[in-house]
């Protein structure tokens, strides 16, 4: 058996150390379930949190208009206006949240799932290899000549 190997079971990644500070008296064995990370555009993502907070507020302002409506009731001199002003907040509330559910749709639409998926393991106390940076692709240009 390799220092470390790699084994792909039932579309997880298993990965397997060999040899480690006990030698062969204890195997160590990690399953890693296979990950998935939606991407999502992120303006759209922004408009359908706007909107969303928007519909909330107006939600709670339209409740809040019914709660008055309902508490003047008991009073002698009760008044429609809150009444009146409760159904356009409700109006407008059914209006927001129309448009938060359609740009919910268009998220889920829109959006792209990609697996991740584990490379390998460095063993403990070991510093990861890293890839040494590309050559610039851009060559350097020689300084500008005077013209006469």
């Amino acid at each position: 058996m390799t220092e470390h190997e790699q084994t792909t079971i039932d579309g997880g990644t298993e990965l397997v150390q060999g040899a480690g500070p006990f030698g062969s008296l204890v195997d160590f064995n990690l399953s890693i379930p296979p990950i998935e990370a939606r991407m999502v555009n992120a303006s759209a993502l922004e408009d359908y949190e706007i909107w969303f907070f928007s519909s909330s507020l107006i939600f709670s302002a339209a409740v809040g208009f019914i709660v008055a409506y309902v508490q003047s009731l008991g009073t002698k001199t009760h008044d429609n206006t809150s009444l009146v002003v409760s159904i356009v907040f409700a109006l407008f509330f059914v209006l927001s949240l129309a448009r938060v559910l359609t740009l919910r749709k268009r998220l889920v639409r829109e959006s792209k799932t990609y697996p991740m998926r584990a490379v390998g393991v460095s063993p403990a106390g070991s510093t990861p290899q890293v890839a040494p940076p590309e050559a610039d692709p851009v060559p350097a240009s020689s300084p500008p000549t005077e013209s006469a």
